[in-house]
């Protein structure tokens, strides 16, 4: 089945809000099974809501109208579907019921601004009406259309348990869709699409897009079919065939960070990691905390932003910030060794440079980065060149920072060869 997604409201085609109600019915929709033709957003204007649903009704087995469905003036969604459908409003006594009878336990007197919600156009089936503005469906031609309030919290309790349930009763040969994303850091998104070329493309059904979110590239997988294991099969052979080629690149799936993942892999290994930052300025400590539990494998992240404070708490010589600068391997090997063993922890992870926008020289432009990591067995430093805004820089420092410890953590021999 083929449907689309109306979204009405002055407020979205202002850009004063942004629209989640239809993103989210897409999803949901796509992952059930049916083809979304698109999502359209429109103001509160009588002649392009008439337009746009007519159109609607004429090219899709279904639509899915959210907004416009309360008591203010702006509010009329339903009078234009009562006209476009040429059907009477009339009054639902169930609601008017339930109306007043809220309004009484709040002390508050009835008006006509409130009889509104309880008019709906004739045939109109009400979808459970637990708040005042209820939703509800008509069967057009053959057709459901579903009318749904614009509160995001109210339309998608009823999409779930209602709009999608009924669509699924009408489908006569359902078709399964299974997705998965696989997240990839380190490469590339041109590179990424390259190494991926060719697979799926012998299987029916089978469909990878690449999705480019700084500082990651995420690989989309779709699958569709109408036998339920034979979908799930082919969903697994391809993300095999996918890590496959791309290896250690791929860090996650689905949900997954790669904080998250770091902090699984530590936790697993019975490791502890202290973090001293520089340019991050604690952007790295942030990620990882963001997890529920890290204070399991954190011992501590210190911001060292001057000199001094390298000099102070980490005992970083003099003579090599004098020597080298504070942007340099070396001192980021004496950051991460000093933090490792101040700390007491497994792993010592530090990072150092010029985030700019100023700052930089032609030896040392902004972005250049210097990270350390230290263990028991070995101490080294890298150097990186990165390139954007000030945050961009925070932002991929930190990235780059956390894979070195996945990759460590998962084959120690990387510590050398990041």
């Amino acid at each position: 089945m083929r449907g689309e997604i109306i979204v009405i409201g002055n407020e979205l085609v202002t850009g004063q809000v942004s629209d989640l109600n239809g993103c989210y019915a897409a999803r949901r929709l796509t992952l059930a099974g049916f083809y979304v033709r698109g999502i359209t957003i429109i103001g509160d204007e009588a002649s392009t809501i008439e337009s746009t649903l007519r159109c609607a009704i004429a090219r899709s087995d279904f639509a899915i109208i959210t907004g416009g469905l309360g008591s203010t003036s702006d509010d009329i969604t339903t009078e234009i579907i009562a006209k476009t459908l040429e059907r009477p409003l009339v009054q639902n006594a169930d609601i008017l019921s339930r109306l007043e009878s809220s309004l009484r336990d709040r002390g508050i007197a009835m008006t006509p601004e409130h009889q509104k919600l309880a008019l709906l156009p004739q045939g109109a089936e009400v979808i459970d009406p637990v708040h005042h503005v209820c939703g509800f469906f008509i069967i057009h031609h053959e057709k459901p259309l579903f009318f749904l309030p614009g509160v995001p919290e109210q339309m998608r309790n009823m999409l779930d348990s209602h709009v999608i349930p009924g669509l699924l009763d009408k489908m006569s040969h359902r078709t399964y869709i299974k997705e998965r994303i696989l997240k990839v850091f380190g490469l590339e998104e041109t590179k990424v699409n390259q190494l991926c070329q060719g697979i799926g493309e012998e299987q029916k059904g089978v469909t990878i897009s690449f999705l480019p979110r700084f500082p990651e590239t995420h690989i989309i997988i779709t699958v569709r079919g109408k036998e339920f294991q034979q979908t799930q099969d082919k969903l697994r052979e391809t993300e095999e065939a996918i890590r496959k080629r791309l290896g250690s690149y791929v860090f996650g799936r689905n949900g997954q960070t790669l904080e998250e993942v770091i902090g699984h892999l530590l936790r697993s290994r019975r490791l502890t990691l202290a973090i001293a930052e520089s340019c991050t300025g604690g952007l790295i400590g942030h990620r990882i905390t963001d997890i529920p539990g890290s204070s399991d494998y954190l011992d501590r992240d210190v911001v060292v932003y001057s000199n001094r404070s390298k000099e102070e708490l980490l005992k970083v010589p003099k003579k090599v910030l004098e020597d080298y600068g504070a942007v340099s391997g070396e001192c980021a090997e004496w950051m991460a060794r000093n933090i490792r063993i101040s700390s007491g922890a497994d792993l010592g992870l530090s990072v150092t440079g010029i985030a700019g926008p100023t700052g930089g020289t032609n030896e040392k432009p902004v972005g250049t980065v210097f990270m350390g990591m230290s263990t028991s067995r070995a101490t080294v430093a890298r150097g990186f060149r990165f390139q954007g805004s000030r945050e961009s820089i925070k932002i991929i420092a930190s990235e780059y920072a956390l894979d070195w410890v996945r990759r460590y953590l998962i084959d120690d021999t990387l510590l050398f060869s990041y």
